[in-house]
């Protein structure tokens, strides 16, 4: 099995160039959870190709909360309806 080690590079996703964190946090979240991808990364100076499998993100914690004592104005905020 592989996986991506501390230091990789990752500047592909499905040949697709990788410029930035945020251009690949966008490429993952457009694919669905269980999707095969193939990444290239740059390991030690060696390009590699690696398919991985798209998980999922489920946080332990909350990120946000709403407090009872919120002013009404910021209700529909923290409530959707």
């Amino acid at each position: 099995m592989q996986l991506i080690d501390h230091g990789d590079v990752i500047q592909q996703l499905n040949g697709k160039q990788i410029t930035n964190a945020s251009a690949l946090q966008v490429g993952v979240s457009e694919v669905m959870p269980g999707t095969h991808i193939e990444l290239g990364i740059l390991r030690n100076g060696t390009q590699k190709n690696m398919n991985v499998t798209v998980g999922s993100f489920y946080p332990l914690t909350p990120v946000a909360f709403c407090s009872s004592s919120i002013h009404p104005a910021f209700f529909k905020v923290c409530h959707r309806q």
